[in-house]
């Protein structure tokens, strides 16, 4: 099959895939519980209908540039949203590790952002070439992030009560072939030709993770297994660390008088019931007296 025959098949078919998965997520009233999922899709469907548009009507090269390294920075931002999320739905039974894991995985958004906003500053690039080394340093680096959450789901999924056929480590991995793909491509994007053997080869891999996740969602997905683990488990330890981060020690009030410890009002009320239990014994002896 020739490369441009390929290609074409290729821009049919991926937009059909997206739809799919798309359609299926609304269908199967999972938009809410993967809300990341839903908006990184329909802005996919989006932009690629945009981009076929823009080279059906022959619109300007700079016009579709800025185009498509903007949806490409937007594209990137989602996907770490969409991994974050299926990294918090896995650690749902261990909230200390889910709430510390969350803290640093923004903070390691956050210092990959800088980090590929200074690499490039500092070079003299400019204008449109800027924008393209910028958004190509910022997926790179969140490439690395998605593997390497990947890498933890792959091991650590039996521990969760997860399978391999869950919806969760499904679409991760997805999003980690496409990762892959995009780190694949970058580095040998100068080594090869365009139109190559090994140019169709990553445009079909490419095409993997939409082929992935819409038979993760339209596939029934095997129930979540209970965790058990022993008393001593390292796992439940980190947990209980976890969750102590941010909070202080357990406190215990210690005072001499109970009623230092009252408020003021709670004083009077006390005063007040221990003044009528005091007077209620001799009300009643004068009555029986006069009877």
């Amino acid at each position: 099959m020739h490369v441009f025959e390929l290609r074409h098949i290729l821009s049919i078919i991926d937009p059909i895939l997206l739809a799919t998965a798309l359609f299926f997520l609304v269908r199967q009233k999972l938009s809410r519980r993967f809300l990341s999922v839903l908006c990184y899709l329909s802005f996919h469907l989006l932009s690629v209908a945009v981009l076929y548009l823009m080279l059906a009507r022959k619109a300007p090269y700079q016009s579709y540039f800025l185009t498509y390294w903007m949806s490409a920075a937007i594209d990137a931002g989602l996907t770490l949203w969409c991994v974050g999320q299926m990294f918090s739905i896995a650690l749902a039974p261990l909230s200390g590790i889910r709430r510390l894991a969350s803290t640093i995985f923004g903070c390691i958004c956050t210092i990959s952002l800088l980090i590929a906003a200074a690499m490039t500053v500092s070079s003299t690039a400019t204008g449109s070439v800027f924008l393209m080394q910028m958004v190509s340093q910022i997926t790179r680096f969140e490439s690395v992030l998605v593997l390497c959450m990947l890498v933890f789901l792959a091991f650590a999924s039996h521990m969760l009560g997860l399978s391999y056929r869950s919806r969760i480590f499904s679409m991760s991995l997805g999003f980690g072939v496409g990762a892959a793909t995009t780190l694949f491509n970058a580095a040998y994007i100068s080594h090869t030709q365009m139109n190559s053997a090994v140019d169709s080869t990553i445009a079909i891999v490419a095409s993997l993770p939409f082929l992935i996740w819409s038979m993760a969602i339209a596939l029934p997905e095997p129930a979540r297994r209970l965790i058990t683990v022993p008393v001593d488990s390292w796992m439940l330890r980190w947990n209980d660390i976890a969750k102590s981060f941010g909070h202080g020690p357990a406190a215990v009030v210690v005072g001499e008088d109970p009623l230092q410890m009252m408020h003021p009002n709670e004083v009077l009320m006390h005063q007040l019931v221990m003044s009528r239990r005091s007077t209620a014994p001799a009300f009643a002896k004068t009555k029986a007296s006069e009877v």
